[in-house]
């Protein structure tokens, strides 16, 4: 177990950012188990089972919420959207180099930076995540004179659930730089004014992601003693991928399709998922079968006392790409309906927010540009038939040389 205190942000902040009012520590515990049994058979054959279980837990919380309460430290400004936990807004600032900026009267702003609290997959209240692997795998050995034989396969699920709302969460968040429609030209004097804010910013909703993958994957392979001085390895593994899916829900995977796309039509056109096209797969694109990934390795004893050995091998790896590269660009956004609300106005003070007519929210969000403002998303999609698993082709020539005092030398 480990706790972090997380007294600026979590993970990240902006450069000159203040200490959050209240901790938001994250009580971590990862923990992995191994079990193995192997039985031999006979003298020349043997069987090894081996099943595994790693998760890892940070759920963040707010050790102090009444710190962060608008009505408990006097900011009256309401928000587009209803919060789940009342959350004082972030403030940021992408000006400049660094905390003190090159200029005084264009410094980074000494904002706020936290994830939007809320979401129930943890613990009532928690931001974080959780993440599991099970897997099994079972090895045969057997021993035919100068070859080693071994055959096995190997299953396995890879599992990742996360809050969104690091950033930009139901808090919301204030933008305020030189650059902004009414700005003073000092980012402090607009922090404490709410004059010339660049926008308002505040999703509707913060989804939890909940996306996994399946690995199925068996081998068979030889240990070949050719001569005194040489031992050849050869052998194929055949590697299923399965595609990141989100398993809390049947909306899907967004896909981009070029040829649907309207420029002149509101909404996500052009993209379309699961939930709206059931020929689309939920993970957004189907699965290849099992690639074939070749082996080779050959070590070749040089003078044949066994202290300088000549090495080499070929092998193709497959994996599957990260959590990240599935849930990036609102992919499982659009389909789960979330939209980001963007003030679209000039501001003077911060309740221009909700007392301004030209800066309200609007009360039905939409996919249209309205005088108050956007209720959008910037969607971004899979393409449709890029399912192939990616791999890396490996290769390596060692000379090994043992030397002295038990070390071994590898050019």
């Amino acid at each position: 177990p480990e706790t972090d205190l997380n007294n600026i942000s979590v993970w990240w902040w902006p450069n000159g950012s203040l200490p959050y009012p209240t901790g938001m520590p994250a009580h971590q515990l990862s923990k992995a188990y191994s079990f193995g049994a192997t039985s031999v058979l006979s003298p020349t054959l043997t069987n090894q089972a081996t099943f595994g279980y790693a998760y890892f837990i940070n759920p963040i919380s707010l050790a102090h919420p009444d710190a962060v309460n608008p009505s408990k430290v006097g900011y009256n400004v309401a928000t587009p959207y209803p919060q789940i936990v009342p959350q004082i807004p972030n403030i940021v600032s992408w000006c400049c180099g660094g905390a003190g900026g090159d200029q005084p009267t264009t410094a980074n702003a000494a904002g706020f930076l936290a994830p939007g609290f809320g979401t129930n997959w943890y613990s009532n209240g928690d931001f974080g995540k959780y993440s599991a692997t099970p897997s099994f795998t079972d090895n045969v050995t057997k021993v035919l004179g100068s070859h080693t034989l071994m055959a096995g396969f190997f299953i396995s699920s890879y599992s990742n659930v996360q809050t969104e709302g690091y950033s930009v969460g139901l808090n919301g968040q204030w933008e305020f730089d030189p650059w902004c429609n009414g700005s003073t030209g000092n980012i402090f004097a607009d922090i404490l004014t709410g004059q010339g804010a660049c926008s308002f910013t505040q999703p509707n909703t913060i989804p939890v992601d909940n996306v996994r993958y399946h690995e199925v994957a068996f081998f068979g392979q030889d240990a070949w003693q050719a001569t005194h001085k040489l031992t050849i390895h050869f052998g194929v593994r055949f590697d299923h991928e399965g595609q990141w899916y989100p398993s809390n829900q049947n909306n899907g995977i967004a896909v981009w399709q070029a040829n649907q796309y309207n420029a002149t039509a509101n909404g996500l056109t052009g993209f379309t998922w699961h939930g709206l096209n059931s020929s689309v797969p939920v993970s957004g694109f189907g699965s290849q079968g099992f690639y074939p990934d070749p082996r080779i390795g050959v070590a070749y004893d040089l003078f044949g006392n066994g202290k300088t050995v000549l090495r080499g091998g070929f092998g193709i790896y497959r994996f599957q790409v990260a959590y990240n590269d599935v849930t990036e660009n609102n992919l499982l956004d659009g389909p789960l309906g979330v939209l980001n609300y963007t003030s679209n106005c000039k501001f003077t003070a911060f309740n221009d927010l909700t007392a301004n007519p030209a800066c309200v929210a609007p009360g039905t969000s939409s996919l249209n540009t309205t005088p108050a403002g956007r209720a959008g998303i910037t969607q971004g999609g899979i393409l449709a038939g890029d399912n192939k698993a990616p791999y890396t082709q490996n290769w390596d020539v060692i000379v090994e040389h043992q030397m002295p005092w038990r070390a071994l030398l590898s050019l």
